[in-house]
């Protein structure tokens, strides 16, 4: 997973896509502004990169994702850490803890699904839930 992590860092989206299997389940947390309406997964690298990763990349100005803990169950890998940025919109700091798991094919990810506080996460980048 530190791949992925290093290439987000480096704003290389192609490469962490590369990382995908063609068909992976990409689950964001709920609540979260780049999530799907019916909680559902994103598909494949390209739904990942046009719904979750190019906005999220508009969105947080630096962003980093500290690594504190990972946690490994045979294909299953548990990241614990820290996302830190500023809101490109409000200016407002990011420093928030999140966990990411990671389901492994061998060396392609097969699926993700994230869990932060994304009301927090929403305040900072300017995205009200809209009511």
């Amino acid at each position: 997973m530190a791949a992925f992590y290093d290439a987000l860092i480096a704003q290389d989206a192609q490469r962490a896509i590369a990382l995908l299997s063609t068909d992976a389940a990409w689950y964001e947390a709920p609540g979260s502004p780049y999530g799907r309406e019916d909680g559902g997964p994103y598909r494949g690298g390209s739904e990942v990169a046009r719904h979750v990763l190019a906005p999220q990349a508009a969105d947080v100005d630096g962003l980093q994702l500290a690594q504190h803990e990972m946690l490994v169950y045979g294909g299953t890998i548990i990241v614990l850490g820290t996302a830190h940025g500023r809101g490109a919109r409000t200016g407002a700091t990011l420093a928030l803890p999140f966990a990411h798991v990671w389901v492994l094919d061998g060396t392609t990810i097969r699926e993700f699904r994230q869990y932060i506080d994304t009301d927090a996460f929403r305040d900072a980048v300017g995205k009200p839930v809209s009511r």
